[in-house]
């Protein structure tokens, strides 16, 4: 299978290319599986039949997924919508109550080439940071959704990672987008990035709106308790 879109063959090289509404929805999926999926290999073994018909192979194959975990339904639809958005219905997905599977080999290595690994391992490849501030956007609230801690109480949005390198980028979209933080740690293994001035979480709610229901509910909280 070749991965179209609206006939621009989708690789790592030519992302720019694509409709806005196309890279948001990549953008989403990038930060979803970096947030609370995986990239996962499996080797299997080939069954009798299987055999049979694949003379001259090894008695072994790979298949390659991707992953998403959440308790949210309504952040799983938005990750399978923004799925069929990308890459069409052409690959196997897997549906249940707080994971979506996708088995496909292309999709696995575009989402690996763009960055998304293991919690320790995962980076935000150029090719997105270069791209403009409305897709870093998607990809902010995207990761908000699935990571972030608020507190509403100490005006505060907390971001903790054992990845570094990862919130440092993260850091360079919120940089991009004109928002201030701190990145302090490790604390036991963690390190964190923290909003706290009122300026810039009142710039940030303005730019982003959750889909997690208790995050969009804290959100409003921000947003109220600073109207004149």
């Amino acid at each position: 299978m070749n991965l179209t879109v609206t006939n621009v063959e989708l690789n790592v090289s030519n992302i720019k290319k694509l409709d806005i509404k196309i890279q948001k929805a990549l953008a989403r999926i990038h930060a979803h599986v970096c947030g609370d999926g995986w990239l996962k290999e499996r080797i299997i073994k080939r069954s009798p039949s299987s055999r049979r018909t694949s003379w001259g192979k090894s008695n072994y194959f790979k298949d390659y997924y991707v992953e998403y975990y959440n308790n949210e339904k309504n952040l799983l639809r938005e990750f399978i919508h923004d799925l069929r958005t990308v890459f069409g219905n052409k690959f196997y997905i897997c549906i249940t109550e707080k994971k979506v599977q996708v088995r496909n080999k292309k999709i696995f290595t575009l989402l690996k080439e763009l960055g998304c690994n293991k919690s320790r391992s995962w980076f935000i490849s150029e090719k997105i940071l270069n791209l403009t501030n409305e897709v870093h956007k998607a990809w902010l609230c995207a990761f908000i959704d699935d990571e972030a801690y608020i507190d509403t109480k100490k005006k505060e949005i907390v971001l903790n990672s054992v990845n570094l390198n990862g919130l440092k980028q993260v850091g360079l979209i919120l940089k991009k987008l004109q928002i201030s933080f701190t990145l302090n740690g490790p604390y036991k293994d963690v390190y964190r990035l923290r909003i706290t001035r009122r300026r810039d979480l009142l710039r940030l709610s303005k730019m982003i709106i959750p889909k997690h229901p208790k995050k969009r509910r804290q959100w409003k909280i921000f947003q109220n308790s600073w109207k004149v």
